[in-house]
């Protein structure tokens, strides 16, 4: 009998070890992490899917987005181009008067 209640006793022993895991804090922070997005993503949810469902006919293949995207893009272009003519026309001039390139922002004295 004493035989048998000391295996009863390693079993219990084993079961404990199995069910009580170690406590890693990496492992936790990760989890906590993963609680805060998944808690995040609940309210945001319904516009996400309302962007996932939306039919292109209102969104990208509008006609409106489309020439409002155009024109965006064309004047993005626009400065972009007026920015590299002046930065030339500074060059220029710098060359020409014989001072150098913003020299007033790059003087260490």
């Amino acid at each position: 009998m004493y035989a048998h209640t000391q295996s009863q006793a390693r079993e219990l022993q084993k079961r404990e070890e199995v069910m009580i895991p170690s406590f890693n804090p990496l492992q936790w922070l990760i989890d906590r992490i993963v609680e805060t997005f998944q808690n995040l993503a609940g309210p945001i949810a319904p516009l996400l899917n309302l962007t996932s469902t939306t039919p292109l006919e209102f969104t990208t293949h509008n006609a409106i987005v489309m020439q409002g995207w155009r024109a965006m893009t064309m004047v993005s272009d626009i400065l972009l181009g007026l920015f590299i003519v002046i930065g030339a026309i500074q060059m220029m001039y710098g060359d020409t008067t014989g001072t150098p390139d913003f020299s007033p922002y790059l003087s260490s004295g």
